[in-house]
């Protein structure tokens, strides 16, 4: 019986693959899109019996290189977050546009042998090495944007920052409006290029003006500034990343009212990554910044919500009964163990590139009234049966209700909200230092001011107002 069954299944193979009307593009393509139309990702039992058929047809033999069978698997089932386990891609080559703040402000932190050309060295070196020497352009900025032609010894040229040196004197040095730093970086951006800005970050203020009401102008210009640019280019889906780092600094400090302190101490300072999206991601995974960076933040564009499945098994307390006709998302009952019930998803994060600590904080989370998010934690292989319905997830999340819960859906937000540390370690009156040393004047508003360009694009994407950066729905029929 088992031999009949088995014949029955590779005449049922052959003649799907080799004897039917599609040719062998189309059934590949066929192939792909069944492999990943229940998650995000193709496993390595697929992507064997995609590589067995591809083998067999010489037309299909470009897609034996697993760069070119993931591209066309991103472009055919319309998903660039796809992934094939087992058919990793190489390092995709691309150009770095590499911007250095050159102004007055920044030369305490290139006097001297200090952590940050440290930083600054070793962010080259890997940038050169991993996306190609040639495709990695440096520039300082001021007042315009100055490229640094011709350099041979990236270490040498590191070497050579140093107020009063011929490299790091270029331009204007005096003025730097930091909102103007930033239009030229945008608008100087390539298509296939990242920008990565080093600066301090400090808005200048026009002297006697209002330190807030000065700011708050600000944050409308950086606004502004990324609004532009993403109505210039709709078609593009930017992602925006950004590094906060500490360094020795041995200079000259200008606080908002125009006092000059000559300080000693140890002061923060930013790296910025922008571009298309993936672009930014594989410059996230490919540079490891993790050992120097204190904290970071991606901003990018969403138009997914997150997949979940309801586990049956995992932190329950009550009865569970779910909706078969919804994929395992939906309830078709749930009975109370006395005045509790509690459950567990698994959900697909992956596509929202915020800190795992932004992801996993109760705090920046709203969900239906009666209900109560218990915990939210990275998944880990789980000892039951639910494990089976992680595959391609990232996180666990366990709600409670109560008995006041009388609704037939319960609804699960992520905030549109800044993280802590930006408003932890920034002032709006750095007339304090040295005793504020840690803290960036006016650095909320820069990050409010981005962040509003995100919430205005993402309203375009999905044309509608929501403050959320994304929601989980999950019906329930009937409640005991």
């Amino acid at each position: 019986m088992n031999k009949i069954i088995a014949l029955i299944l590779t005449f049922s193979l052959i003649f799907t693959l080799g004897c039917g009307k599609d040719d062998p593009m189309e059934t590949l393509i066929k192939m792909i899109k069944n492999s990943s139309n229940k998650d995000e990702l193709i496993s390595k039992e697929e992507l064997l019996r995609i590589q067995n058929f591809i083998e067999k047809h010489d037309i299909l033999k470009e897609f034996s290189d697993c760069n070119k069978l993931i591209e066309l698997a991103k472009q055919e089932t319309k998903n660039n977050e796809l992934k094939i386990e087992g058919c990793e891609s190489a390092v995709k080559s691309f150009k770095t546009q590499f911007y250095i703040e050159n102004s007055g402000s920044m030369d305490g932190y290139v006097r001297g042998n200090t952590d940050f050309e440290k930083v600054i060295s070793k962010l080259l070196g890997d940038v050169a090495y991993l996306f190609q020497k040639e495709n990695l352009k440096v520039n300082f900025i001021c007042d315009k944007i100055h490229p640094k032609e011709n350099i041979k010894e990236l270490n040498d040229f590191v070497k050579n920052l140093e107020p009063g040196k011929g490299d790091y004197e270029i331009g204007n040095r005096n003025t730097s409006e930091l909102n103007n730093i930033i239009k030229l970086i945008l608008n100087n951006l390539e298509v296939d290029a990242i920008a990565i800005y080093v600066s301090d970050c400090i808005y200048s203020l026009e002297p006697g003006k209002d330190s807030k009401g000065s700011l708050s102008y600000c944050q409308n210009g950086t606004k502004i500034a990324f609004t532009d640019i993403f109505d210039k280019k709709p078609n593009v889906n930017f992602a925006t990343s950004v590094f906060r780092l500490t360094s020795n600094f041995n200079g000259s400090y200008f606080s908002f009212n125009n006092q000059t302190k000559n300080i000693n101490l140890e002061r923060p300072y930013f790296v910025w990554v922008i571009g298309k999206s993936d672009l930014v991601n594989e410059f996230n995974k490919k540079i490891n910044l993790e050992t120097q960076y204190t904290h970071s933040f991606s901003f990018s564009e969403n138009e997914k919500q997150p997949k979940h499945a309801i586990l049956l098994n995992t932190n329950k307390i009550g009865t569970i009964k779910l909706d078969k006709t919804s994929n395992q998302t939906n309830f078709e009952e749930i009975e109370f163990d006395e005045s509790k019930f509690q459950f567990t998803i698994a959900t697909d994060l992956s596509h929202y590139k915020y800190p795992n600590d932004f992801l996993t904080d109760i705090n920046n989370y709203s969900i239906s009234e009666n209900c109560k998010i218990e915990s939210i934690k990275p998944y880990k292989k789980l000892n039951n049966n639910d494990d089976n319905k992680c595959k391609g997830m990232t996180h666990l999340i366990t709600i409670s209700l109560n008995k006041k819960f009388n609704s037939k859906e319960l609804s699960l937000n992520l905030l549109n909200k800044s993280p802590k540390w930006v408003t932890e370690l920034s002032t709006e009156d750095d007339s304090k230092i040295p005793n504020d040393n840690l803290k960036t004047f006016g650095f909320n508003y820069l990050f409010e001011g981005v962040k509003d360009a995100y919430r205005i694009r993402q309203e375009k994407i999905t044309n509608q107002k929501n403050n959320n950066l994304f929601t989980i729905n999950i019906k329930i029929k009937n409640i005991k």
